[in-house]
């Protein structure tokens, strides 16, 4: 479990003690003392080194400004410190402190700048001298993994490990861990992937607890979608499928669903309070959403599910400026089931808008009698956002395609709320044309309107093809919304359904997936998922292994999900090596939930190490 190190919070009240003075006097004076709590994981996973004896400690606060970082402490101490207590911080908000564990100098070389054993950093603090600044941050080790426990309050490890579960970073910087599959059998010759669990975990990045949510789902889910609507403090969560499956063919795609064994939770959704730590229940009083129905004594009737009944399995979700949530695709895709057959179903095609409730309007899906119809009918695909112009924003779609426009732009429109819905537009390509079918990529949202794309398999001759280490791109907007792409090379291991996350719109940590059979070009789908973990610099424009190879080995992971943290570690929740080995087993026990934290050295690189982690 985690562990609260003894020189964590009230460290001015240890001070007081200390020198035989009361809380009052220890806090007198002009120095404003910005009082540090660490927490620090006990539990390092099984495959990781003893951690080395930690010779100090380094805490630095600052301020970063537009062209230059702003020093307002920087302090060393002991290792054995009894507490951590920093003075003379100036009042101010908006400020950052990071905090290295370093070992002892190299005798030979006492000056050289020294690796940190841990890591951490928090952000947004504020400081005041009517009232001390208590911080609270976990510390984990740098350019390596930790594990921190799953579950507090609750049977050890009872939190079952997931496949395709969802992480969504809540207002507070808490993480919303929901559903996944849980369970793998043997099928008709196949692996069913199923039993989804409808349970909910919230990860505390400043402590490293997963706490259970106060209820569950109302129905089990998995491959499904969620979003945060931060004016409401919800969560919504939208569609997936009670179970998916696994062919044992390795030529083809070998993933998919079947519509009459994927329940109806694909066109229904759900609500999280973000407050009550709850998850709304249907047909209740606390349930928000409602439609006209005039066969009702009050004239309106509960509602949870969309307009379409087309299951979605992995649809996308795009957050509109106005609090609206674009729902698209999630159809069937080319698999070893289909056998070369695509999705057919023009349901597929249309996008769904849910509004959330408001004093005015009631909550519910809206009925676009085909407005929201898309280019191109998409499974599969990747989304994100664009851009917010003149208070609207654009959001973009790529891949899922067998048709053109592999990549199609949603622009907001001003009247979503009361039904005047945007549209989808085809892109304009500067340069040559992207001619790629990509399903199961990774779209990852940089600074100065770019966007890093990887991974996903390619579709040729209406089936999928094994993964190719050629799938990386960097895309970039243009004037009047055209998109210029171009290659990214350094991928070195084709991958899908992996994970890719960025940690400052600049750096993009690129890890796992399930890949080819061999590492590179091949005509066979991997049963294992690939511990293969990249990292892209926009400034290169470049996917390179770890800078001076620092960083250390991940567990192979696929169908996980992974989530930047604000101090710029990542969060890895859920995924399987191989589903048999890492869901339950038929007859066998259940695994606890995989949860990792991993702080890539580009937190941190080496040449800042002197500096504290700063550019000065």
């Amino acid at each position: 479990m985690s562990k609260i190190l003894s020189w964590m919070l009230l460290a001015a009240m240890v001070a007081a003690v200390a020198s035989g003075c009361g809380e009052e006097d220890a806090l007198e004076g002009a120095e404003t003392p910005l009082e540090l709590g660490v927490y620090a994981l006990d539990n390092f996973c099984s495959n990781a080194e003893p951690l080395p004896t930690i010779d100090s400690w380094r805490a630095k606060v600052v301020r970063r400004g537009t062209n230059e970082v702003e020093v307002y402490a920087d302090t060393t101490f002991p290792g054995a410190s009894g507490h951590l207590k920093l003075t003379g911080v100036p009042e101010g908000d908006n400020l950052e402190l990071t905090l290295l564990a370093l070992p002892a100098p190299d005798p030979a070389d006492p000056e050289a700048p020294v690796q940190p054993i841990l890591f951490g950093r928090a952000d947004k603090i504020t400081v005041s001298q009517d009232k001390p600044a208590k911080v609270e941050m976990l510390a984990t080790r740098y350019a390596d993994i930790s594990c921190p426990e799953a579950a507090k309050n609750e049977v050890p490890n009872s939190a079952p490990n997931v496949l395709f579960s969802t992480t969504t970073k809540l207002a507070d910087g808490k993480i919303l861990i929901a559903g996944g599959f849980t369970k793998v059998m043997e099928n008709a010759g196949d692996f069913e992937i199923g039993q989804a669990t409808n349970q909910g975990w919230i990860f505390d990045p400043k402590t490293g607890v997963s706490i259970k949510a106060k209820n569950d789902m109302n129905t089990a889910r998995g491959a499904h979608a969620a979003v945060f609507l931060p004016n409401k403090g919800l969560v919504l969560i939208v569609g997936g499928a009670e179970r998916l499956y696994r062919s044992k063919q390795n030529n083809c795609f070998p993933w998919y669903f079947k519509k009459d064994k994927a329940g109806t939770v694909g066109y229904t959704y759900e609500l999280f309070d973000v407050k009550t730590s709850r998850f709304l229940q249907w047909d209740t009083d606390e349930w928000p959403d409602q439609i006209d129905d005039l066969a009702s004594p009050t004239g309106k009737t509960q509602t949870h599910t969309m307009i379409k009944q087309a299951r979605r399995v992995f649809p996308t979700l795009s957050l509109n400026q106005d609090g609206t949530v674009v729902v698209s695709g999630g159809g069937l895709w080319p698999s070893c089931d289909l056998k070369g057959h695509a999705e057919a179903d023009p349901d597929y095609r249309v996008a769904e808008i849910y509004r959330p409730k408001d004093d005015n309007r009631d909550g519910q899906f809206l009925d676009s009698h085909g407005a929201l119809t898309m280019r191109a009918m998409r499974s599969g695909h990747a989304a994100t956002l664009v851009k917010v112009q003149d208070k609207l924003a654009v959001h973009l779609l790529w891949g899922g395609s067998e048709d053109k426009p592999l990549a199609e732009l949603y622009f907001e429109s001003t009247g979503q709320l009361d039904g005047n819905f945007g549209a989808f537009r085809e892109v304009k390509w500067v340069g040559q044309e992207f001619e790629k079918k990509i399903y199961f990529p990774t779209v990852v949202r940089l600074k100065d309107n770019h966007f890093l794309v990887t991974g996903g398999v390619e579709s040729s001759g209406a089936s999928l093809k094994v993964p190719s280490t050629g799938n990386s791109w960097l895309v970039k907007v243009q004037a009047d919304d055209q998109l210029s792409v171009s290659k990214a090379e350094g991928l070195e291991v084709g991958r899908y359904f992996h994970s890719a996350a960025t940690l400052d719109e600049q750096n993009v940590v690129i890890f796992g997936g399930f890949s080819s059979s061999v590492q590179g070009e091949n005509t066979l789908f991997a049963d294992m998922a690939t511990p293969d973990l990249r990292f892209f610099n926009l400034s290169t424009g470049k996917i390179t292994a770890s800078p001076g190879s620092l960083d250390g080995t991940l567990l192979p992971r696929a169908g996980h999900a992974m989530i930047a943290l604000s101090s710029g570690c990542m969060l890895i929740a859920g995924g399987v090596d191989q589903p048999h080995l890492a869901l339950q087993f038929e007859g066998g026990t259940a695994p606890p939930l995989m949860l990792e934290i991993f702080c890539p050295s580009v937190v941190c690189p080496e040449g800042l190490w002197a500096s504290g982690c700063y550019q000065m």
